[in-house]
């Protein structure tokens, strides 16, 4: 009888073969790197986020000036201002100021929480009522909050995902060591082997 090996079996006679043969890396962009194996460990360079950011639309307080507000008794802030998308705020939030700020705008200094737009009225240029109480650091995510400069994303040998592409984009990673795609013959010994499109005799 024939000693066949299972798949399993051959995948590991495989591993051991081939684990210290040497493969040759070559840089590529993130956007040819979909399947392609990481030669060396990818660690983030920067925070990420790299500023502290909103992750709702509403306004930046100091959340202690929300403490006890409600419905029927919201808090009156001052509004100095707005947060742009893509900007460093120019103002710093005092107490019992906020200013409107959108999802995923950076923090204003002093500000350290967001009341999302639902619990809080817009009464005229210069003021806005709170009408729900938030804690600090909430409907925020910090700098570095996800990734700190330094950490490690992903280890040599890991295999690009699509959703790794997003990461290192993010990151600010444009280009990936990988392994130098392998290329192989099949060598047939007999005439067993038939072209798939002509017929068997």
């Amino acid at each position: 009888m024939f000693q066949v090996k299972t798949f399993d079996e051959t995948i590991s006679i495989l591993k051991s073969i081939f684990s210290s043969f040497n493969i040759n890396a070559v840089e590529i962009t993130i956007l040819e790197s979909l399947n392609r194996v990481l030669s060396e460990d990818i660690h983030c360079r920067e925070d990420l986020p790299g500023f502290s950011r909103s992750t709702m639309d509403g306004f930046a307080v100091k959340a202690k000036n929300t403490f006890g507000a409600s419905a029927s008794l919201p808090a009156m802030l001052d509004l100095v201002g707005e947060v742009r998308m893509g900007e460093v705020p120019k103002f710093t939030i005092q107490d019992g100021q906020a200013c409107y700020i959108p999802t995923g705008g950076m923090l204003p200094e002093g500000a350290d929480s967001v009341v999302m737009i639902e619990y809080a009225e817009r009464i005229d240029d210069i003021n806005v009522l709170i009408e729900r109480p938030v804690s600090p650091g909430e409907n925020v995510i910090h700098k570095g909050e996800d990734i700190k400069a330094g950490d490690l994303i992903f280890e040599k040998g890991h295999i690009i995902r699509p959703q790794d592409i997003g990461v290192l984009s993010s990151a600010g990673i444009k280009t990936v060591p990988v392994a130098k795609r392998l290329e192989f013959g099949i060598l047939s010994t007999g005439n067993e082997i038939a072209d798939p499109f002509q017929p068997l005799p």
